[in-house]
């Protein structure tokens, strides 16, 4: 599916980025890259986040996800964006796979001769969802990519479009979730 830009003259504040797997207020990603760590070539324990190459496709028929306009020929980085209800991502622990044996419980591997160990949602696994914001060096929003349904290692571009009805509930989540660290979060997350 093509990229159609959009002309207008509306504040990113009144945008947001829509995939087939949600739709992203503009604010709430820019919010999330403004907090991840500095986008450096030093690895963190959860690999992210890291350079992006801008080339999607197969080896013979490569293409660039994102214009050269917009890139600037300077070095892409790619961020996990989170939805506000989902528990954010932590930089700071190794990035986990997601298992879909079960929904609610995930299943630890274990060595040979042990038991498997079940964790429950209590203490989810650090995984880093199917979208990602890139940005440049500086962490200026360049556009939001995703993988598609079934493929965890191709991207496809998200259209920039105008907020909905839950893209304008979701920057008050959110609010309402950085506002309120302090307290003992519960899962699932508060409900509006």
């Amino acid at each position: 599916m093509p990229f159609r830009r959009h002309n207008t003259d509306a504040p990113l504040d009144n945008l947001q980025y829509n995939t087939p797997r949600g739709n992203y207020p503009v604010t709430i990603v820019s919010d999330q890259v403004y907090y991840a760590p500095a986008a450096t070539t030093k690895k963190t324990p959860s690999n992210f986040p890291h350079l992006y190459n801008n080339r999607e496709g197969l080896k013979d028929a490569e293409y660039p996800l994102f214009d050269e306009m917009e890139t600037r020929k300077k070095q892409l980085y790619e961020f996990p964006i989170k939805t506000p209800s989902e528990r954010p991502f932590d930089y700071g622990t190794k990035a986990s796979k997601p298992d879909k044996n079960r929904q609610g419980v995930v299943f630890q591997k274990t060595q040979k001769g042990q038991k498997a160990k079940a964790v429950d949602l209590a203490h989810p696994p650090n995984q880093s969802g199917p979208v990602r914001a890139v940005t440049n060096r500086d962490k200026q929003l360049i556009g939001v990519m995703y993988h598609p349904e079934g493929d965890m290692k191709g991207f496809e571009k998200a259209s920039l479009g105008a907020l909905d009805r839950q893209g304008r509930e979701d920057p008050r989540k959110h609010a309402y979730h950085t506002t309120h660290v302090s307290r003992a979060s519960t899962i699932p997350y508060k409900s509006w």
